[in-house]
C-alpha cells in the first residue's frame, strides 16, 4: 500500500457524540456516565435512578427544559440501555484523530450535549459552541480562515446538520463527517414507542415512560416507507392512519404521543428542506443484521430484517439506506463501515478511511475481511449462549475462509478474566458457545483466533447478564 501521508489538517476538529454519548450531571451529581459505580447502580437497580433523574415531565416545554441536568464531557467507557441502544467510548476515536491527523492540542475538542433534548436545541447550542471555539482557534493559530470539521457519531450527525442548515453556522464549518447517523431514522425508535423499553428488555424494569419523555427519541423515527399494516405494502409513518395504529399500542396518552411523533417527523422535513454547501461525508454500516421494517396487526408491532422480501443490512441499529441523507440518490456515495452501531467509530478500517478522507492521503493499511454477527443483548444468569458470525464476501464476491474466536470481557461484573471460545464452522457461518457468566455488563469481541490467522476487522458488541425479575 502507499505511504503518502497526505496534506496537513489546518481546521479545528470537533467530535460530536451520539445519543447516550455525553456524561450528564444533575445538580452536580452524575446521573449518566460510565464510572463503574454508576454502571453498577444502573444494572443492580434496573435503572430506577436513571429513570427518576432523567425523565422530562410531560407538562414541560421540551425547548426550554431546565431541570438541572448538564452535559459534562464525553463518555469514557461502554454504556447502554439494553433493548434501546448502547454506546461505546470515544477515547479511541479522539486518540486516533489526534495521531492520524497530527492535530495539536488546540485543534481537537469535543461537544458534549444533553442527548435527551431535541436536535433543534442541541444544534443551536452547537452553533454557539462553534462560534466561540472557531473564533478562539483562529486567534490562537493565526489561521484566520480556519473552520471546523465536525466528526459525528449516530444522532450527533443530525445535531450537526441542523446546526449548519438552520442555525447560521455554515460559515464556521468546512466538513461534516457522519458515522452511523440515522439520516432517515431507525426502527429502534419506533419499536420503543410501540413495544416499550425494559432494562433488560425481556424481563426487566420498565423504562418506557423515561424513553418516551425524551424529545430526541422522536427525531430518530424512520422517515422512509417501512410500516406494513395488516399485510399491506410498507408505507411511511405520516400516511393517514399509521400513527394512530402505532399510538394505540402504547400506554402513553395517544393525543400527546401523536404530537411528539409529528414533531419528530417535522424535524426531518425541515432539515431536508434546507441545503448547504458544507461538504458531507457519510460512513454507514451495511453488513450487520438490522431491523428495517415493522408489521402492525391485531397482535402488535413486530420488526423484520427484510423489506419487500429482500434482506437489508445496516449497523444493527441504522439500516444501510438510512445512513445517507434523503437527497442522496444512492448509498454508493457513502463509505462503508464494518462495525456494530455502538462501537463503529472505533473500527480500525473506519479510522483509516477518516485519515484518507480528511488528509487526502494514501492508504497505509490493506483491507481486512469483514464479519457480520448476532450477539444476544440480554442473557439470563445461569444460561450459556451462542454468538453467530458470517464472513462477508469481498469486492469480487469471494467468501473468505476465516479462523475466528469470540472473547467476552467484563465491563462491570464480579468476573475479572475474559473468556475466549473458538468460533467453529456451523453451516455457512461460524458459531461459538459461551459458558454461563455472573450478572453484569460485558463486551463481546469477534476477531481472529491467532496471530497467524487471516486478518479480520474486529467486531465489538455488548450484552447484559442478569437475574430474571
Amino acid at each position: 500500500m502507499g505511504t503518502f501521508r497526505g496534506e496537513p489538517v489546518t481546521d479545528l476538529v470537533v467530535v460530536v457524540p451520539g445519543i447516550l454519548g455525553s456524561r450528564l450531571l444533575k445538580d452536580g451529581r452524575e446521573v449518566w456516565g460510565t464510572t463503574p459505580r454508576r454502571l453498577l447502580v444502573n444494572l443492580v437497580t434496573f435503572g430506577r435512578f436513571v429513570k427518576s433523574a432523567l425523565r422530562i415531565p410531560a407538562d414541560v416545554d421540551p425547548s426550554t427544559v431546565d431541570d438541572g441536568v448538564r452535559a459534562d464531557g464525553l463518555i469514557t467507557g461502554l454504556t447502554a440501555i439494553p433493548g434501546l441502544i448502547g454506546m461505546d467510548f470515544y477515547d479511541g476515536l479522539r486518540d486516533s484523530l489526534r495521531r492520524d491527523l497530527q492535530l495539536t492540542d488546540q485543534q481537537l475538542c469535543e461537544f458534549a450535549y444533553d442527548w435527551r433534548l431535541s436536535c433543534r436545541v442541541n444544534g443551536a447550542r452547537l452553533a454557539a459552541f462553534l462560534d466561540e471555539k472557531v473564533t478562539r482557534y483562529r486567534a490562537g493559530s493565526g489561521n484566520t480562515s480556519a473552520r471546523a470539521v465536525l466528526v459525528c457519531h449516530s444522532m450527533g450527525g443530525l445535531v450537526a446538520r441542523w446546526c449548519v442548515a438552520k442555525c447560521d453556522a455554515a460559515s464556521l464549518v468546512s466538513k461534516i463527517v457522519t458515522i452511523g447517523t440515522p439520516h432517515k431514522g431507525s426502527m429502534i425508535a419506533l419499536d420503543a414507542i410501540a413495544n416499550g423499553v425494559r432494562l433488560p428488555r425481556e424481563f426487566g424494569f420498565d423504562l418506557t415512560h423515561l424513553a418516551l419523555s425524551l424529545p430526541s427519541l422522536y427525531e430518530l423515527l424512520p422517515t422512509y416507507s417501512c410500516v406494513g399494516l395488516d399485510g399491506a405494502a410498507p408505507v411511511k409513518l405520516d400516511v393517514p392512519g399509521v400513527v394512530d395504529r402505532v399510538t394505540a399500542l402504547c400506554p402513553i396518552d395517544p393525543g400527546a404521543l401523536t404530537k411528539r411523533i409529528e414533531s419528530g417527523l417535522q424535524f426531518h422535513s425541515d432539515l431536508a428542506a434546507t441545503r448547504t454547501d458544507v461538504e458531507l461525508i457519510c460512513f454507514r454500516g451495511a453488513e450487520q443484521p438490522t431491523p428495517v421494517m415493522a408489521t402492525v396487526n391485531h397482535t402488535g408491532l413486530a420488526l423484520s430484517e427484510t423489506i419487500d422480501g429482500i434482506r437489508r443490512g445496516g449497523d444493527g441499529v441504522v439500516p444501510d439506506d438510512s445512513g445517507i441523507p434523503p437527497h442522496w440518490m444512492s448509498t454508493s456515495a457513502a463509505k462503508s463501515a464494518a462495525g456494530k452501531h455502538a462501537s463503529m467509530s472505533n473500527g480500525k478500517m473506519l479510522r483509516e478511511e477518516l485519515r484518507v478522507a480528511l488528509r487526502h492521503a494514501g492508504r497505509l493499511m490493506a483491507p481486512s475481511s469483514v464479519v457480520s454477527a448476532r450477539v444476544p443483548s440480554v442473557v439470563e444468569t445461569g444460561a450459556s449462549f451462542d454468538v453467530e458470525a458470517h464472513a462477508v464476501p469481498d469486492a469480487q464476491g469471494r467468501v473468505p475462509q476465516l479462523n475466528l474466536a469470540v472473547t467476552v470481557s467484563p465491563e462491570v461484573s464480579d468476573m475479572t478474566t475474559p473468556v475466549t471460545r473458538p468460533a467453529l464452522r456451523a453451516g455457512a457461518g461460524y458459531r461459538a458457545t459461551l459458558p454461563t457468566l455472573p450478572p453484569g455488563l460485558y463486551r463481546v469481541r469477534i476477531g481472529k483466533a491467532s496471530p497467524r490467522a487471516p486478518e479480520v476487522e474486529e467486531l465489538d458488541d455488548w450484552l447484559v447478564v442478569t437475574d430474571k425479575v
